[in-house]
């Protein structure tokens, strides 16, 4: 990406002696270009990214289990869609209230069924059981 942007401001420096010459069509053309790099490789895929976290959030429901921003692991027990709040459950009987917003992504049921078997076979949770 360095040489590439490196390259681009080199042409760009090229095509401004070019316009003190009256060329001023190419320096046109580069600015052009590193407009159109901007919007495919930084603007488009960040837009991208956005919607598909909308759509996500817009079709939560109760009983997912989602990760907030926080890295908090719980599972939605309420939404409400006027405040854009949503009550998520992290352990028994402790429910935070979150933005609906600040959740990054939903787990899916088999994902946390193989981290439950997993938490169960940790060392510190054999002591507690014992």
């Amino acid at each position: 990406m360095r040489y590439l942007l490196s390259v681009l401001f080199s042409l760009v420096g090229q095509a401004s002696y070019a316009q003190e010459e009256g060329v001023s069509g190419s320096f046109f053309i580069v600015y052009i270009a590193i407009m159109a790099i901007l919007f495919f490789f930084i603007l488009r895929p960040q837009w991208k990214r956005a919607k598909t976290h909308a759509n996500m959030v817009a079709a939560l429901k109760k009983g997912d289990d989602v990760l907030t921003a926080g890295c908090i692991k719980g599972t939605v027990q309420a939404i409400d869609e006027e405040s854009g709040f949503c009550q998520v459950e992290v352990a028994d009987n402790v429910v935070i209230h979150v933005l609906k917003s600040t959740i990054s992504q939903v787990i899916e049921k088999q994902t946390s069924q193989k981290a439950a078997k997993l938490n169960a076979k940790l060392p510190s949770n054999k002591k507690k059981a014992a």
